[in-house]
């Protein structure tokens, strides 16, 4: 299985280490929390990345890349269905149960990766990397994708 990451291309290197979420919180994450977020689908990781920058001019302020992420559905993914959420889990801004849904996954290590509905396309699904689990090593980055 393969999931994707936009990232600025400075930052590719380091993109799944999630050094960005030490600095403020996310929708799956108390602030603190280090982890890293993809998509299941590059279209997907581009609207995400855009609702979150706010503003197509801002996001032509840099270049970009597209990252897969290669890992094995069985071995590394914990699932979360939408069934599973509290009511209003998409809402902005983000409520503290889903903050600590993914931040109470990340300290028990229950997986390397989370699997989540995205709030964007709820149809689609987002995926939360913890870079420090034991089995963390075993997720493949591929090669950088010019994306513009």
């Amino acid at each position: 299985m393969t999931i994707w990451r936009l990232e600025k291309e400075r930052y590719a290197n380091a993109a799944f280490r999630g050094k960005e979420s030490l600095k403020t919180s996310g929708r799956w994450h108390q602030k603190g929390t280090q982890v890293a977020y993809a998509s299941e689908h590059p279209g997907i990781a581009v609207l995400e990345k855009l609702v979150w920058l706010g503003s197509y001019e801002r996001a032509r302020e840099s270049t970009y890349v597209l990252l897969p992420l290669h890992l094995d559905p069985d071995r590394h993914v914990e699932r979360i269905d939408e069934a599973a959420l509290p009511d209003e889990w998409d809402a902005f801004p983000h409520r503290s149960d889903t903050q600590d849904l993914g931040t109470r996954w990340f300290e028990e290590e229950r997986s390397a990766v989370f699997s989540v509905p995205s709030a964007v396309v709820p149809v689609a699904r987002n995926y939360l990397i913890h870079p420090f689990h034991p089995h963390a090593h075993e997720l493949e980055q591929g090669e950088p994708v010019p994306f513009s």
